[in-house]
């Protein structure tokens, strides 16, 4: 799954560098990141390599439990690393912090979800006042064909 760089306009990525760049954000927030900042300086340059070893550390903790490919996942992820303000992925503490706020967001979300399938009403189409009102009404096959052949036979 491609993703808009938040920096670069035009820049597709992936969810491993869209992630790095949201911390790198994170990381500067009174300060706008110029495109393709990691090559700009080597502060960036060095950060975004800490980074992506902190990111695939990050991904072997959570290897057993959950799938980085998996859509509802990855937007869990994002939404944790946005609201939490993640400044970095090197940091142990930090890891084993996302990886319980991420079981706390999808157990919330799948509880969520469960409850508002459990409390939805079946679809009825119907008006309400059709429902009780209403009579089954023979309409005697009058189609064209039919109405030719009653004439036919009827002289």
């Amino acid at each position: 799954m491609d993703y808009e760089s938040p920096t670069t306009s035009g820049l597709k990525i992936d969810l491993k560098n869209y992630i790095i760049e949201l911390v790198c954000i994170n990381c500067s927030r009174f300060k706008k990141l110029s495109s393709r900042f990691w090559k700009s300086s080597k502060y960036w340059e060095n950060k975004y390599k800490r980074e992506i070893k902190g990111y695939y550390n990050l991904k072997l903790s959570l290897e057993n439990k959950f799938d980085l490919e998996d859509a509802f996942i990855s937007n869990v992820l994002i939404d944790i690393i946005k609201k939490q303000i993640i400044k970095s992925l090197s940091a142990k503490k930090t890891i084993i912090r996302i990886v319980k706020l991420l079981n706390q967001e999808v157990e919330n979300k799948k509880n969520k979800y469960e409850n508002m399938v459990s409390n939805s009403k079946p679809i009825n189409n119907k008006p309400e006042y059709m429902n009780n009102n209403t009579k089954y009404v023979d309409s005697e096959n009058k189609n064209k064909i039919n109405i030719l052949k009653r004439i036919e036979k009827n002289g």
